[in-house]
């Protein structure tokens, strides 16, 4: 939550902000829900979307966050891929992001 945000805040909208999170994990877009375990407070959802404009547009439906009280950071997630070395190339695969996933690069 911002840290503005009161408990009271929350109260009127928990039952919709809970409804939205079950109608995301019931479709199979919600994968996981977890508390962050150095930030109290702080919830990481993963979500299985084809790009980042789809996980902001389901971030957006919940009603926390259209109400202002979180802050939201989406982060891409791709597989990880160090273990192939174990077992040689034959073992890996190759990533392919979307373009609208790749990060731009900072310039000064």
């Amino acid at each position: 939550p911002k840290p503005t945000t009161t408990l009271d805040a929350f109260g009127p909208l928990l039952v919709e902000e809970e409804k939205k999170l079950w109608e995301y994990q019931t479709q199979g877009q919600c994968r996981s829900i977890h508390y962050h375990g150095a930030k109290p407070g702080h919830i990481v959802l993963q979500f299985e979307t084809s790009d980042i404009a789809e996980a902001e547009r389901l971030v957006q439906g919940f009603p926390f966050v259209k109400a202002g009280l979180f802050d939201v950071e989406i982060i891409p997630l791709v597989p990880y891929q160090g273990l192939a070395a174990l077992f040689g190339e034959e073992h890996s695969i190759e990533v392919r992001l979307p373009d609208s996933w790749r990060a731009t690069e900072a310039t000064d």
